[in-house]
């Protein structure tokens, strides 16, 4: 099978399954965590502030739902081959995130306490949030596409043909030795760090590249760097390097732990040109959260800019960051 464009009855019975399993679990969680956001703002919680806290909870895990019918759908019928798979993945996606932000739309309408000038900007926060969810998913997807186009099953649909093996021993000797020779060499050959790299080559990122280093640029006008992680690979590419004056050692920065709820990161060395001041390297550790902004503990000494670490992006399995001068 080349590409899959439909869900057997079989394979979507089998998934319903395990999502209602996952569903469980994330409900769970997640009421959880509105419980205790709730007990923690107490009689905050009809301001602006304490509902903006609310709908970031419950976007999570509008996302956290999506994300978990996306990974169930490619653990039974495995990643996309094409745009076709895709647009299947997401088709059921976004009938996830509109069902439930439909929902708490409603609730937001019908919530007495909401003020009422505050209830539009809600509404705009869930369905901004329902489209960067979607958006994300399937950058994620055809970054797959990109890793799958080179697979066996490229491979072996280009260069061979069932009417020219059908009856032929030697697909049941040579193919077999064929398959094993091109998953080893494709063993060997792939990089770790593939997957962060092809979404920064993507055409989702290129498409907005330059409104976000515009953006960078006007929010860290003394320079910034974008860099990428996952749980053991930091990567970083210099045509997204536009701290001019510094120079930064990426050489002993390492991942010391990522996990669901926060980063642990130790932060590279850091030469400041101009005053030939250095930044040692140190350990930053901040909640694993889009937006989330810290400026580090120690500066170049009577400079007036600090250097910033934000999260621009977080994948699931990689996170776009950056280190910015203010």
């Amino acid at each position: 099978m080349f590409s899959r464009v439909t869900i057997s009855q079989k394979d979507e019975k089998h998934i319903g399954l395990k999502f209602e399993k996952r569903r469980t679990r994330i409900d769970a969680e997640y009421n959880t965590k509105l419980l205790e956001k709730q007990t923690e703002l107490g009689n905050r919680i009809h301001g602006g502030c304490g509902q903006n806290e609310l709908i970031r909870i419950k976007t999570e895990k509008v996302m956290k739902l999506a994300e978990a019918w996306s990974d169930i759908y490619r653990e039974v019928c495995g990643n996309p081959a094409n745009e076709k798979d895709v647009n299947v993945i997401i088709e059921r996606v976004k009938q996830i995130v509109d069902s439930h932000m439909k929902s708490l739309i409603s609730n937001v309408e019908n919530n007495t306490t909401i003020p009422a000038n505050f209830k539009q900007a809600c509404q705009e926060q869930f369905i901004a949030g329902g489209m960067s969810i979607i958006s994300n998913i399937k950058s994620d997807l055809e970054i797959c596409v990109m890793e799958n186009k080179f697979t066996l099953r490229k491979i072996i649909g280009r260069s061979f043909t069932i009417k020219f093996f059908k009856h032929s021993i030697f697909i049941y000797i040579v193919a077999p030795i064929i398959v094993f020779l091109i998953i080893s060499n494709c063993n060997k050959t792939k990089s770790p760090n593939v997957t962060i790299n092809n979404y920064f080559e993507s055409s989702f990122f290129i498409s907005k590249k330059q409104e976000l280093t515009l953006n960078l640029r006007q929010k860290y006008p003394f320079g910034f760097v974008i860099f990428s992680v996952d749980d053991k690979n930091i990567v970083t590419l210099n045509n997204l390097n536009f701290a001019q004056d510094f120079d930064i050692d990426w050489v002993n920065t390492k991942i010391k732990q990522l996990t669901n709820n926060r980063i642990e990161i130790l932060i590279p060395k850091i030469f400041y040109k101009p005053q030939r001041v250095t930044i040692q390297k140190f350990t930053m550790i901040i909640p694993r959260k889009v937006g989330y902004k810290k400026v580090f503990p120690i500066s170049f000494g009577s400079q007036k800019f600090k250097p910033i670490f934000e999260v621009l992006e977080d994948h699931s399995k990689f996170l776009i960051l950056v280190i910015g001068f203010k």
